[in-house]
C-alpha cells in the first residue's frame, strides 16, 4: 500500500474530505491533491500535522511500517529526538547563557565533503539557540553538538534538502535504524545505519526509490555522530 492509499484509507475511515486536510495542515490544495494522487509525499513540515489529523501512527503513514495505531513514541523524526524550534543568533548579540546553549552553526559548510570533522572556529559567527533543558532531555552535551546544512534529496521526505541538522558527536555507537552523520570515503553523509553479521553495516536512505541500500565493511565508515534533531528552513 502506497502513502496515498494510506491517506485515503484513514480519510474514509474518519469521514474526512480533502478540504479538511487543507484546512488542518495549512498546505495548499495543490499539495494535498498531489499527496492523494501519489505525485509527491508530504514534507516533514506537514507530515506530523497530517498524521495527527488522521489519528494514525507517523511511521505507518509515511513509510508503511507497523500498524495505524498511534504509538506513544511516534514522532516525525525516525526516533531521533524532537524536531526542535531553533533561534538564530549572531556572535555579537547578547546571549542569556543561563537558559540557553548556543551551538555552532556552520551555515556555509554543507554536509557533503571532508573527513568527518568540522572547523575548530565558527567562521560565520552564527549559533543556534537551544534550551539547555531540551538538550539535557535528549542526553546531548552542548560541547558535543554542532549544526550543519543538509544537501541532496536522499533523506526525503523526512529530511529535505536545505534542512539544518543537529549532530551529537558524543554519540557514535550504532543502533539499528537510527540516523547518523558518517564519513564514508571522505564524503560526509546523513544516513540510517543497521549493523549486519560479519562486520558489515547497511547504509539506508529514506528515499529508497532513488538511493538503494549499501552494505559495506564497518571499517569503511567513520561515525561522526548521531542526529538528534533537524529543522526544515522554509
Amino acid at each position: 500500500m502506497n502513502i496515498e492509499n494510506r491517506i485515503k484509507q484513514r480519510m474514509e475511515e474518519l469521514g474526512i474530505k480533502q478540504v479538511d486536510i487543507v484546512r488542518h495542515t495549512k498546505a495548499s490544495r495543490g499539495s494535498v491533491s498531489q499527496w492523494l494522487s501519489g505525485v509527491s509525499a508530504p514534507s516533514v513540515k506537514y507530515a506530523s500535522k497530517l498524521a495527527d489529523y488522521l489519528q494514525c501512527d507517523y511511521d505507518w503513514l509515511m513509510f508503511g511500517a507497523g500498524t495505524p495505531e498511534i504509538k506513544s513514541e511516534s514522532k516525525p523524526k525516525g526516533d531521533i529526538g524532537e524536531v526542535i524550534d531553533m533561534q538564530l543568533w549572531s556572535k555579537n548579540d547578547p546571549l542569556p547563557e543561563d537558559e540557553f546553549a548556543y551551538l555552532p552553526f556552520y551555515k556555509d559548510v554543507e554536509f557533503q565533503g571532508g573527513k568527518g570533522c568540522f572547523p575548530t572556529e565558527d567562521f560565520n559567527g552564527y549559533k543556534l539557540a537551544f534550551a539547555k533543558s531540551t538538550l539535557h532531555r535528549y542526553n546531548v552535551s552542548p560541547k558535543d553538538a554542532v549544526m550543519v546544512s543538509m544537501t541532496g534529496d536522499s533523506m526525503e521526505p523526512v529530511i529535505p534538502p536545505g534542512s539544518t541538522i543537529g549532530i551529537n558527536m558524543g554519540e557514535k555507537r550504532i543502533m539499528d535504524g537510527k540516523i547518523y552523520a558518517i564519513d564514508h570515503g571522505g564524503l560526509l553523509r546523513i544516513k540510517r545505519l543497521y549493523r549486519l553479521p560479519n562486520g558489515y553495516v547497511r547504509i539506508n536512505s529514506y528515499n529508497d526509490i532513488d538511493y538503494k541500500d549499501e552494505c559495506v565493511p564497518i571499517e569503511e565508515i567513520e561515525v561522526v555522530g548521531k542526529i538528534f534533531t533537524w529543522q526544515v528552513m522554509v
